[in-house]
């Protein structure tokens, strides 16, 4: 089986989880080939999203609300989108001819549809990566989805996919990480997991402190957050 993991480089857990999907991959002797299509679109569409997040948060929150409740079919417009560069899908499938499409992202997963288009027997799997379902993750043509709660099975259900094509696997994590969760001394069986996504974006800094000073075992992992890492390693815990 040939497998081709899909992502966009718009915030670092989406590609996270194809990494952590392709170490599996290999290590099952699975052909597997990765992909951040649409380069020089998704260059503007990063841009784009880094300068809304610094320079206009609240309007950009607003509007990604906004079309988490509007009515737009979203999928069509966003497919109308990424076809701009699908010439270029099509060469990357002509070269690889991949039996199924992993998609981390969901502008990689409506993108990718369009080659289902006229590639009926290609499988499109959508990899849920965020901890809310977004009305831009629905795809009509994603085979089945992968979920890590069951909140997520509801809200995709009411977009419209079947129960049926939607799996509860958990969230892909590289084995990298499995020895450190034994290894850390935490005193809790179940310590507190505080999302923040790659960039560690919200007011961590402040809840991290209340967290310790009720005497949680409090690990902060801060990914690219390199103000957050400072403002931990100045404070005494």
């Amino acid at each position: 089986m040939r497998i081709l993991i899909a992502s966009l480089p718009i915030g670092t857990g989406h590609d996270s989880a194809a990494k952590a999907l392709a170490e599996a991959c290999l290590g099952l002797n699975m052909d597997v080939e990765f992909s951040e299509h649409l380069v020089g679109k998704a260059r503007v569409e990063t841009g784009l999203y880094f300068w809304a997040l610094h320079y206009m948060p609240r309007q950009y929150g607003a509007v990604f609300r906004w079309g988490d409740h509007s009515q737009v079919q979203w999928a069509r417009h966003r497919q109308r989108w990424m076809r701009i560069g699908l010439s270029q899908l099509g060469n990357i499938y002509d070269a690889y001819k991949p039996d199924v499409i992993l998609a981390t992202h969901p502008f990689a997963l409506n993108a990718w549809s369009g080659i289902k288009e006229t590639h009926p027997h290609l499988k499109i799997v959508g990899i849920l990566t965020d901890l809310s379902v977004h009305r831009f993750w629905y795809e009509p043509l994603a085979d089945a989805y992968t979920v890590w709660l069951p909140e997520q099975v509801e809200d995709l259900a009411r977009f419209g996919v079947p129960k049926e094509r939607i799996w509860m696997t958990g969230i892909p994590i590289r084995s990298a990480f499995r020895a450190p969760r034994w290894e850390l001394p935490l005193f809790a069986r179940d310590p507190i997991v505080l999302l923040g996504g790659g960039l560690g974006m919200g007011p961590y800094y402040r809840i991290l402190r209340k967290l310790a000073e009720a005497n949680h075992s409090v690990v902060a992992v801060c990914g690219h957050n390199e103000r957050l890492r400072w403002q931990l390693d100045q404070y005494s815990w």
